[in-house]
């Protein structure tokens, strides 16, 4: 098994599910119990105006085809335009580990037990005034 696969098959968190809205009032209730009767423990990663995105862990692979059909089938009716599946990346397991994550479960804030985020930091760049 390469390097990389085995890194993310061991710490990644899982696959991205992403679906695209038809528009910004579509609801996420009935996208998330449609996903849910495939994948009970899939869960809400994030939702902007535009999408809505879901982790699904590695070990449902196997209903991966029922829920995708299932997806297709009733897209419309889930008022998405589209929807895309990728597995979780190298950067995905580096920053957890960067942000203090364990190895053994998913990476959380010491403060809340809630998932970390990773906050941006900024430092003084010199920068000479003739350039």
């Amino acid at each position: 098994m390469c390097r990389s696969l085995f890194l993310k098959s061991h710490f990644g968190l899982g696959y991205s599910l992403e679906l695209t809205k038809i528009d910004s009032s579509t609801p996420v209730a009935p996208i998330q119990q449609a996903i849910a009767d495939y994948v009970p423990n899939a869960s809400l990663a994030a939702e902007t105006t535009a999408t809505i995105e879901f982790t699904l862990p590695l070990d449902a692979v196997s209903k991966f085809a029922s829920l995708l059909a299932k997806l297709e089938t009733e897209l419309v009716a889930l008022r998405c335009k589209s929807y895309g599946i990728s597995a979780g990346s190298l950067t995905s397991v580096f920053m957890r580990f960067a942000d203090g994550g364990d190895l053994a479960g998913a990476a959380t804030s010491n403060v809340s037990g809630r998932p970390a985020e990773i906050e941006p930091t900024y430092e003084d760049i010199d920068v000479p005034l003739d350039a």
